[in-house]
């Protein structure tokens, strides 16, 4: 065997990348159907592939990024997050206002203010 031949030997062997590479097309369909990865990991496992929940979670880390799935998996945190905003855009004092506790020191803390350490 001569070297492009061992090249070419090696090539074809590394041509499959793992377990989950040929299946790429329906975890893909399956994350966005909503799937979780438990489901697909069962999916797979009627399909007599058995992989770690672990290594469905980083192949879609590693092949879904900037997809409808993750987006519509941090919507809803954005979502919150905007919301905050808006509401102290609304109120801006809100946010500079601070409240006076009603905290009564005890009689030997002396004349320390709580709201001024704070």
């Amino acid at each position: 065997m001569n070297v492009k031949e061992f090249i070419e030997q090696a090539k074809s062997k590394t041509s499959h990348k793992g377990k989950l590479t040929p299946w790429k097309a329906e975890i893909s369909e399956l994350r966005e159907a909503g799937m979780t990865y438990k489901q697909i990991q069962e999916f797979l496992s009627i399909h007599k592939v058995n992989v770690s929940l672990k290594s469905i979670t980083v192949f879609c880390k590693k092949h879904f990024t900037n997809t409808k799935i993750e987006k519509s998996q941090t919507q809803p945190r954005q979502a919150g997050l905007e919301s905050t905003s808006k509401h102290q855009q609304a109120n801006p004092q809100a946010a500079t206002e601070r409240k006076k506790s009603n905290y009564v020191p005890p009689p030997w803390a002396g004349d320390a203010d709580i709201d001024d350490i704070i």
